[in-house]
């Protein structure tokens, strides 16, 4: 059954998360933890900053660094700006990185102090208003050659001083509000456009319904973010039904199992990944299994799960854990 509900833009399904679940934990990962309450400030003073930097409407941001929360919160905060979320492979060579952040256009990069070695020098070269820094600006020796600014300060009510303006959330629902690159198998990357009619479609034809994905659920996060399976289901399927997901900064078999016993965010109750991770947790663990105790469904996509993958995986690691393999869906393709 079509959950229509979840269709709407993203400021009217966080004013929905805000009022009912105000304290429920959006994202987590190790060093933040964000409601939905605080998501709603958040994005809003994120946005708020990136209209003041001069972002506008159709203006694309790009986001290159790791898994964490700051990259599920700047995918919800970019569009209410009026802007378009760009995601690179925080794993990619510069040389793809400065295609992406070429060919999209990108007024401003929101990346971390790990990668922002690369976004300086790239930035000599494009035309950028300002680089948001996640982490310690300090940290990263001599600035580059376009202004940053540190992405606590942009959450900090003291840190700027001046009015932030209110966000625009003026994106609609079949507006560009997510821009992702393909592998470049078939020549170089090439951009594909995202609105919010046809992310929330998914949630509503194929999470919710299908997997029973809801506010209840507690989602492990070991994909990367940059991925739309990722950005489907782990940034934007928690979102529209105001679940939590517990963020990874990458797949291992230690952390995974670990995360599997529950943490401050409550029991895991949704593990989604490719085959290959499920390869690994049972050549890694064995059919001893782990402890898992509210882990209720699997999700495997990207290739083929052999059947007796999942009927070890199955048997392995809870008895009322089931493992379902979902087809990435079909997309339309531009530039």
């Amino acid at each position: 059954m079509l959950r229509t509900e979840y269709i709407a833009t993203v400021s009217e399904l966080l004013a929905g998360h805000a009022e009912a679940r105000p304290d429920r934990i959006a994202y987590i990962d190790d060093q933040r933890t964000v409601t939905y309450a605080e998501l709603a400030y958040s994005t809003a003073r994120i946005a708020g900053h990136l209209q003041r930097m001069g972002v506008e409407r159709g203006d694309r941001v790009l986001l290159y660094l790791d898994n964490r929360v700051e990259v599920a919160e700047s995918y919800l905060a970019i569009p209410r700006a009026g802007a378009v979320a760009v995601c690179a492979n925080p794993q990619a060579a510069t040389a793809e990185v400065e295609h992406v952040l070429t060919d999209s256009g990108s007024r401003v990069v929101v990346t971390d102090v790990a990668h922002l070695p690369v976004v300086r020098q790239l930035a000599a070269q494009a035309d950028l208003l300002a680089v948001v820094v996640v982490g310690d600006v300090s940290s990263a020796g001599a600035p580059g050659p376009v202004d940053e600014i540190a992405y606590a300060d942009l959450l900090s009510a003291a840190s700027i001083a001046g009015p932030i303006e209110a966000p625009r959330d003026c994106v609609g629902l079949d507006d560009t509000a997510w821009m992702l690159y393909t592998s470049g198998t078939t020549g170089r990357p090439k951009g594909v456009h995202l609105t919010q009619r046809g992310c929330f479609w998914v949630v509503a034809a194929c999470w919710a319904p299908i997997a029973g994905l809801g506010p209840d659920d507690v989602l492990l996060s070991a994909l990367p973010l940059f991925h739309s399976y990722a950005l489907d289901l782990c940034v934007l399927g928690v979102f529209a039904v105001g679940a939590t997901a517990r963020i990874l900064p990458r797949f291992s078999v230690s952390d995974a199992a670990t995360r599997f016993a529950g943490g401050p965010e409550g029991d895991v109750t949704v593990f989604p990944g490719v085959p290959t991770m499920f390869h690994y947790l049972l050549d890694r663990i064995g059919d001893q299994g782990v402890s898992a105790p509210a882990l209720r469904v699997c999700l495997s996509a990207g290739a083929i799960l052999p059947a007796a993958v999942n009927e070890r995986f199955e048997a392995a690691f809870a008895s009322g854990c089931s493992t379902a393999t979902a087809s990435p869906r079909p997309r339309r393709w531009s530039r």
